[in-house]
């Protein structure tokens, strides 16, 4: 019958203790990440651009005025002027 010494030396310990916490640290990575990536998911409408919401904002930084906002918004309500 053979005999099989199950002490962990040092370099074992060392080993098995630096191996969890690369483990805990990707895990934890992997979860911040991925509530990163929902949360910017989230907060620029789900991916979708609307197209009034970037006339409002176009509005906003003054890149037209409100007589071209009107207009505009006017043409994507399906309410153009004749």
């Amino acid at each position: 019958m053979m005999y099989w010494d199950n002490d962990m030396g040092p370099a074992a310990w060392v080993f098995m203790t630096l191996n969890h916490l690369v483990v805990w640290a990707l895990l934890v990575g992997a979860i911040w990440l991925a509530v990163r990536a929902v949360r910017h998911y989230v907060s620029h409408g789900g991916g979708v651009t609307h197209p009034e919401r970037v006339l409002a904002e176009r509005f906003a930084k003054g890149e037209i005025d409100e007589a071209e906002y009107r207009e505009r918004l006017d043409v994507l309500r399906g309410h153009a002027r004749s």
